[in-house]
């Protein structure tokens, strides 16, 4: 029974090719997308599931309450914290700190710029990472030691194996040798931790000024779970851990800590979840993933309604056929299973064309999304179980509507002529105008996406982002940086092209230093940025109420601020200039600071935040780590080549990797942009499918009303009455 089902379907679906091929084009198109969304959320789910301890490792976050009754989260924490709360809070094994530093690594006659990872001996034991070379119990115990990269093994001593070598590199002015002690494999794609250079936290450079510091938050902290140990206890125990263990003069310093409290967030989370403002760079979302796999859902519905759409036009072609199978003997169940098995025919082969347009779209794919897959497969087991539930749940949805209905006519009805299609007309215009409800959606989200995007690219950011060139000082050591900015505005000032030259402590984009102090224990926190006189000038930001800084009065090194307006509106100066910062020093037991000037609010960060308070400084203390250069418009080009060139003749020993601050702040926005060529790339199939199941519906029609075209046109009819009496339904 089962193979005269097969028979008579394939030859039905061989008999209708043009609808045949309709529903397999859409459903094939369908199951693709499915396939590729489901291999990008996978891959989302899988960050820093290949940890041992992954269900152990947490990372502290710090929960401070606002006076707006909000709670605002920071992952950055104190140096200082760290072992405190481990030794402190039963069901804690064991921490690590990460916080990072430039440097410039010797290699030969050459410079390359690098980033090393600054923890805990723990590091490797928490996070297991695992090792080529070296033994990672013991690769950490002592300061001077380093963990590289393969890659970087291959790029600084020219094989894997470079145990036993000296790492040359300069950090904070100073040169250093760290002796290697293991050699870490590749990074996996799926994690959100990534380094290249790891020493021992008490090699950092700044370690001295932070590590009893409570002021700056800039240190990640994870920590491992005892065996059995529950993190809510651990959160409970912690709630009141900051006021019963940190001296009371370090609460009133900076943080109102006996305010704060500590979550644990699981190191799998992070990834999708962002805990803080100053968070993972390279994050997903889970909004994200769920709103991906409702755009394929909503895809596959539509070419699942374009398939009973057009099943159930073709089925009132098959009336007599479904009358004399009765006649003969046939029961509703055996006509339902007939009209079923067609559907799982095609829904097994569109999925098996799916599989393959699949493999075909990967690159497209990989591109849109920033993914790096390399086959549809990669995903495992879970692929195979996918494709075949998605064949058996298409083909009996599909086929249920067709197989329904068709099953229950009356073969009297159906042999005499007399059956009466009304009622599934109705039905195919209700899914018709469903089908277009859903595509109308996904055109109306795609179009949101788009002008969310005009609006990021074209936004005032309250300064000029154009022609302005970026570029790494590499130069961390007190002072240098200021050199480094200038020899080289000395250097170009000739040139009438270039407009200013100027140094910051942190680009935008890159990050931000968040300081907190205290006044009468009320918190006050604001973004730091170090910079150089000019940097107001340079960026182009409007000063709208006292002076810029001037390097000729030696009391604006140590004993000025300029604020942004919310930052001047939350202290209570408003647009007041000459007022002293109230229980503010930039050294303990330094010169009270002043406010000289208030700029106008500008987008430091990304448009997806807040403007939060902002604290300008050129206080000598802190270090320059980029080099501003603004270059007259129109001449970016032939400018870019002269200052590398420059550069290279200036400080040989520095590296060169300039970017231009335009790209960068477009880097923030590069989701937003994988979301926008998705959901117009979805729209875009959505409304192929839709229409391709409109001209199914109208060759249908057509081959319906045969006759009554003809005697129409023998009346004289004309061509454009005869597509309108076609087709105005449909309009």
């Amino acid at each position: 029974m089962f193979r005269n089902f097969v028979t008579i379907a394939v030859r039905d679906l061989i008999k209708h090719k043009t609808h045949t091929a309709i529903n397999l084009i859409g459903l094939a198109v369908a199951v693709a997308m499915c396939l590729l969304i489901f291999l990008f959320v996978q891959d989302e789910l899988s960050y820093d599931n290949f940890h041992v301890f992954k269900d152990r490792v947490y990372r502290l976050v710090g929960l401070q309450p606002q006076v707006d009754s909000t709670i605002r989260a920071d992952t950055p924490l104190p140096l200082p914290l760290g072992p405190l709360y481990c030794d402190q809070m039963p069901g804690i094994e064991s921490m690590t700190r990460w916080v990072r530093a430039h440097v410039v690594v010797e290699t030969g006659s050459e410079a390359a710029a690098d980033v090393v990872t600054y923890v805990d001996s723990t590091f490797l034991d928490i996070l297991t990472f695992p090792l080529l070379y070296g033994d990672s119990a013991t690769a950490l115990n002592e300061q001077n030691q380093v963990v590289i990269g393969r890659r970087e093994a291959l790029a600084y001593f020219g094989h894997e194996n470079a145990v036993g070598e000296r790492l040359e590199y300069q950090v904070a002015g100073k040169m250093h040798s760290a002796l290697v002690t293991g050699v870490a494999a590749d990074i996996p794609h799926n994690s959100s931790i990534h380094f290249t250079l790891l020493q021992r936290i008490e090699d950092y450079p700044a370690w001295s000024r932070y590590r009893d510091n409570w002021n700056s938050w800039r240190c990640l902290t994870y920590v491992k779970l005892k065996p059995n140990a529950r993190p809510r206890d651990i959160e409970a125990a912690g709630a009141t851990f900051a006021y019963n263990n940190i001296p009371n003069e370090k609460q009133n310093l900076a943080m109102q800590m006996d305010s704060t409290r500590f979550a644990l967030q699981p190191i799998c989370d992070m990834h999708l979840n962002l805990a803080g403002r100053w968070d993972l760079r390279t994050s997903g979302s889970i909004k994200n993933s769920y709103i991906l796999t409702g755009i394929a859902l909503l895809v596959l519905i539509i070419a699942c309604l374009n398939y009973i759409i057009l099943a159930l036009g073709v089925s009132t072609g098959r009336v007599r056929e479904v009358g004399m199978r009765k006649v003969l003997g046939a029961v509703p169940g055996q006509l339902a299973r007939q009209f079923m098995v067609e559907a799982l025919i095609l829904a097994g082969t569109a999925v098996a064309f799916g599989v393959a347009l699949a493999e075909l779209g990967l690159p497209v794919f990989n591109e849109m999304t920033g993914k790096t897959f390399h086959s549809t497969f990669q995903g495992g087991w879970p692929v195979f179980v996918l494709l075949g539930a998605l064949a058996i749940i298409v083909g009996s949805v599909a086929g249920a509507a067709p197989s329904a209905i068709m099953s229950r006519v009356k073969p009297i009805l159906a042999l005499k002529g007399q059956f009466r299609t009304g009622s599934l007309a109705r039905i195919s215009w209700l899914l018709v105008t469903v089908q277009f409800a859903l595509t109308i959606f996904l055109i109306f989200g795609a179009l949101t996406i788009s002008r969310q995007m005009s609006f990021l690219n074209s936004a005032d950011l309250g300064y000029d982002k154009n022609n302005l060139m970026v570029i790494p000082t590499h130069a961390s050591a007190q002072g240098e940086g200021e050199r480094v900015v200038d020899r080289l505005r000395d250097t170009v000032q000739s040139d009438p092209y270039i407009l200013g030259v100027s140094g910051t402590s942190i680009a935008f984009s890159e990050g931000s230093d968040i300081n907190h102090w205290s006044r009468d224990h009320e918190e006050r926190w604001a973004y730091f940025y170090a910079v150089d006189p000019d940097y107001i000038k340079t960026m182009g930001i409007q000063l709208v109420a006292g002076r810029d800084f001037d390097p000729n009065r030696s009391t604006d090194r140590d004993q000025a601020v300029i604020l942004n307006e919310t930052a001047a509106k939350q202290y209570g100066l408003d647009h007041q200039v000459g007022e002293v910062l109230p229980e503010f020093t930039f050294e303990k037991d330094g010169p009270e600071v002043r406010v000289i000037g208030i700029v106008k609010d500008h987008n430091f960060l990304s448009l997806k935040n807040t403007v939060d308070p902002m604290l300008l400084h050129i206080h000598p203390g802190n270090w320059i780590e980029d080099v501003l250069v603004r270059i007259a418009p129109g001449h970016l080009a032939d400018e870019m080549p002269r200052i590398a060139s420059v550069w290279r003749t200036t400080f040989p020993n520095l590296p060169y990797n300039p970017e231009l601050l335009e790209d960068m702040l477009a880097g923030q926005y590069d989701t937003e942009h994988h979301w926008q060529q998705v959901t117009l790339v979805a729209s875009l199939i959505a409304i192929i499918i839709a229409c391709m199941g409109l001209f199914g519906q109208v060759t249908l029609t057509i081959a319906r009303r045969t006759k009554e075209i003809g005697i129409r046109k023998v009346l004289g009819a004309s061509v454009a009455s005869v597509a309108v009496l076609l087709t105005g339904r449909l309009l």
